[in-house]
């Protein structure tokens, strides 16, 4: 009996503990945000309506559209706000009743109209190109590659 007592203790200090302590403090770890180092308010002057896509006095830009209750666009956020502050042909469409979401975005390319586009969800990116749409890409990974990110 003595022997199996000691044997008891020795491999309960071989296995970790179930310590409330360590499972509070991996859980809170795995759950922390990014932090939010920029504002949507510091982009202001670059935000433009669903139906003004077309409508900026530029050859080459592109159009970011993002929803505040989107986590995806969250995640996304400080890097695609800090590319907007050092670079002058991007603009911002707020999800609004206005916006289109359809499946079919490859109709989208060679468009020139508001009337025919639509994106595929949330976060997504246009390129316009002497006023046609030439690419359309929807997702993170997709975004931080069209602007190298």
């Amino acid at each position: 009996m003595k022997n199996l007592l000691i044997l008891f203790i020795v491999l309960a200090t071989l296995f970790p503990s179930c310590d409330k302590k360590e499972e509070s403090f991996t859980y809170e770890t795995a759950t922390i945000e990014p932090e939010t180092k920029h504002s949507y308010n510091e982009i202001a002057d670059k935000k433009i309506s669903w139906n003004d896509v077309f409508f900026p006095q530029k050859g080459h830009y592109f159009v970011y559209f993002y929803s505040l209750t989107c986590s995806h666009c969250n995640e996304l956020k400080n890097d695609i706000i800090e590319y907007a502050l050092n670079h002058d042909d991007i603009y911002f469409v707020q999800d609004s009743e206005d916006v289109v979401i359809d499946k079919n975005i490859a109709s989208t390319i060679g468009i020139n109209d508001v009337k025919n586009l639509c994106i595929k969800g949330f976060p997504s990116i246009i390129e316009i190109y002497k006023k046609i749409l030439v690419k359309n890409v929807v997702g993170i990974s997709d975004i931080v590659s069209l602007l190298n990110l």
